[in-house]
């Protein structure tokens, strides 16, 4: 079947051309989290884009190149779900974190 929920159609109706993982292949830590996080993308094979939605699916950060370990500083963004979107040359993986 291609029905999606509401959430996949925001999130992974863009990205269907490529393939996903099933597994996260990075971390984010802490979560959650007051603002500022890091995210450990050492296990990935570079190049690797990196991509923070807000809950409502509104890009809040984003990076073509990304370092294989990145502080990031959300602290001016409103508390709630965030999904973090990876790519690198193997496919797509996403993990959530709370900012409080």
């Amino acid at each position: 079947s291609n029905l999606l929920s509401w959430n996949q159609v925001e999130f992974e109706t863009c990205f269907d051309f490529i393939p996903k993982q099933k597994n996260s292949q990075f971390s984010v830590y802490p979560n959650p989290s007051f603002g500022s996080i890091r995210i450990d993308l050492k296990t990935l094979e570079k190049p690797v884009s990196l991509t923070i939605f807000n809950g409502s699916g509104q890009m809040v950060y984003q990076v073509d190149q990304s370092d294989l370990e990145n502080q990031v500083e959300l602290t001016l963004n409103t508390p709630g779900i965030f999904t973090v979107k990876v790519i690198d040359l193997h496919g797509v993986n996403t993990q959530k974190f709370v900012i409080q």
